[in-house]
């Protein structure tokens, strides 16, 4: 009966997979297809490039989607059926099986009580538990060792790497594999990971992404967070004042989290939509920014006249992203965030309002004038363990329908089926995701790239190979000079900066700026947004795949807190 209900269970899921799946790749076919003709109307409409050889593409791409799927989908279905037809013609067999499995333990219980093996084998279980609280105490030798210097960290990481191989051999444990290392600077760009991404199946590319999510039926690890928005949103209709900080880095899906709150409560409230989508340098960018958003008869003339407004017009739940562009460190730089922020808190018993801040600009607001105390509530976005992680991950890997497998360094899987090779499997899959965590430090973003340089399709097989992932090797971040270590640093800080604005901060010449800027964005550190080749447009932010190690150097290193 319990073999039956877990065939049972396992078939529903896949089929609750397969329709997942083809629910999310219609959208984006109705997306492609919306470029040529819109659904709000028959008139035709160029997409950004403005040519019918996009729209063609466009086309192209809507009919290889569907096709692939449905394809896929009658795959996964035949399969499903297939699974529960094999289990029911061998239940007798299972039985069988399963009856002799439990009389053999039993008679081997009986034959191992007292036994001199039981004794002899305690010792080495003793030296087995003893070894694990030393690699902990040499994990401290090292922290203490990187305090002390580089050049002794790198030692004493030495010692005590072949000091534990030589006590696991004789604790009787398998000796410590050599971990390859993931140099940062030769990982694939964003551009580059697209192209890899060529080979893998249509819908495979659409559910892993690098953007937001739309609706909620993706967003996992933030029911906690839905409920506070909830909670949040029934305060505020009782007309109690509320407004709400969301908070996280680049990459965390403060974006996702948001279309999900909105698509979850639209039928309670109504929306605004906003962003910030530049820096704000004095109040009179803030009034043209409000002026900008809420078309008052006349353009605001002081920032009463702006909470005057505002406080008369319809209840609306107001959602600003890119919160990071309301401050620069600058004298007088903080001023617009100070005058944005009254606008808030004067007027958030009319209206909720939600603003988007990264987490260091964020940070840096509240050392200086304590942003906080301008909301209610502030919600964090970084996934807080990896189990949370991992199932957002698998979610997406369950819903293409394409199984994955977790393969040994050498990239080969085991393809017995005995106890030993499942738990080898299964040890395997939780290494590969504590990795993951470590490297993301919860940012899914980061995440999500990590998985995709990873895995390897099999399109033979039609199967998903996962190798580990080795540790991120970020030791050439502390050989930085300490100009480009602070260049990051305020990166990171404002979210985000242009070249005229680094200027002013570092009242360095254009072509030393330059320099620096462009040198970091060879390592990967850095994206370039808007930024055209040879001008100063656009603006450059931290790269998010690699927000942890840039953030954890800092950190060590005393520049950032």
């Amino acid at each position: 009966m319990k073999e039956y209900g877990a065939a049972y269970a396992k078939a529903l899921s896949a089929e609750g997979d397969t329709w997942r799946n083809i629910r999310f790749s219609m959208q984006r076919a109705v997306d492609y297809v919306s470029v040529v003709v819109p659904l709000t109307g028959p008139e035709s409409v160029k997409d950004e490039a403005g040519g019918p050889g996009d729209s063609a593409a466009a086309l192209e791409k809507a009919e290889g989607l569907v096709v692939d799927l449905m394809t896929h989908a009658q795959e996964s279905l035949r399969s499903v059926e297939d699974g529960l037809t094999e289990f029911l013609d061998g239940i007798e067999g299972v039985v069988a099986a399963d009856h002799g499995k439990i009389r053999e333990a039993i008679l081997a219980d009986l034959r191992r009580s007292g036994s001199l093996a039981v004794r002899l084998n305690r010792p080495r279980k003793a030296l087995q538990h003893s070894l694990r609280r030393l690699s902990a105490q040499v994990r401290g030798w090292v922290a203490l060792g990187r305090k002390e210097g580089v050049r002794s960290a790198g030692t004493i990481r030495g010692l005590a790497a072949g000091y534990l191989d030589w006590m696991r051999q004789f604790a009787g444990l398998p000796a410590r594999r050599q971990e390859a290392l993931l140099q940062l600077a030769d990982l694939p760009s964003d551009r580059e990971l697209e192209g890899m991404m060529e080979d893998l199946p249509h819908v495979y590319r659409g559910l892993f992404s690098l953007g937001p999510l739309k609706s909620r039926e993706f967003l996992v690890g933030r029911e906690e967070e839905m409920e506070k928005l909830g909670e949040i949103l029934a305060r505020w209709e009782q007309e109690l004042a509320c407004s709400v900080a969301m908070v996280g880095p680049e990459g965390s899906g403060k974006t996702s989290l948001l279309n999900c709150f909105e698509d979850e409560f639209r039928s309670r409230a109504t929306f605004r939509r906003l962003e910030i989508e530049s820096r704000l340098r004095a109040e009179k960018d803030v009034l043209d920014l409000f002026s900008r958003w809420f078309e008052p008869p006349e353009p605001f003339a002081s920032i009463e006249a702006t909470i005057a407004h505002l406080r008369q017009i319809p209840r609306v739940v107001i959602v600003v992203e890119a919160g990071h562009n309301l401050i620069l460190r600058t004298m007088g730089g903080a001023r617009p965030a100070e005058a944005f922020l009254r606008v808030v808190m004067a007027t958030r018993e009319r209206h909720l309002w939600v603003v988007a801040f990264r987490e260091n600009p964020w940070k840096r607001m509240e050392y200086l004038f304590q942003v906080s105390r301008f909301f209610t509530h502030t919600i964090q976005t970084l996934f807080h363990n990896e189990k949370e992680i991992r199932e957002a991950l698998l979610l997406r890997q369950h819903t293409s329908g394409y199984p994955i497998v977790f393969t040994g360094e050498d990239g080969q899987r085991d393809t017995a089926e005995t106890a030993e090779a499942l738990k080898a499997a299964r040890t395997r899959e939780t290494r590969f995701y504590s990795r993951l965590f470590e490297a993301s430090r919860g940012n899914f973003e980061a995440a999500i790239y990590y998985w995709l340089i990873t895995i390897n399709w099999d399109s033979g097989e039609e199967v998903f190979l996962m190798p580990p992932l080795g540790r991120l090797d970020h030791s050439y971040l502390r050989d930085l000079d300490r100009s480009y270590l602070f260049a990051l640093a305020e990166i990171l800080c404002h979210g985000g900066l242009s070249l005229r604005e680094f200027q002013e901060i570092f009242h360095w010449g254009e072509e030393r700026c330059k320099m620096v800027l462009d040198y970091l964005l060879q390592l990967r550190l850095f994206r370039s947004v808007g930024l055209e080749a040879g001008s100063g447009d656009g603006h450059y932010i931290v790269n998010p795949a690699f927000y942890a190690p840039v953030t954890a150097v800092l950190q060590d290193l005393n520049i950032l807190y």
